[in-house]
């Protein structure tokens, strides 16, 4: 499983360096709804994968509301509320 958040070449890169290596690589996109999860932005892709990604390990670990901090190039905070609904607080 791969999170890609630099485009579709890089997206490419890494399908090619990793094709001799693994059967089959999936890249992980946001959706609707996932494990616990529902996004609830009007249009569910525009929520980077990584993000994505830790809202779903977040819910994995934890059944009440918390704030998941992404600190990246960029740092962003979601709200995960208890009932698995994100909100971006930041």
């Amino acid at each position: 499983m791969v999170c890609n958040v630099a485009g579709s070449e890089v997206a490419a890169t890494l399908s090619a360096l990793l094709a001799g290596r693994h059967a089959r690589v999936s890249f992980l996109h946001a959706s609707a709804e996932a494990c616990g999860v529902r996004n609830t932005y009007e249009f569910p892709g525009q929520l980077g994968a990584d993000r994505w990604a830790a809202l779903i390990g977040a819910r994995a670990l934890l059944e009440h509301a918390c704030l998941v901090v992404c600190a990246g190039t960029a740092t962003t905070v979601d709200l995960l509320d208890a009932d698995g609904g994100v909100s971006a607080a930041a």
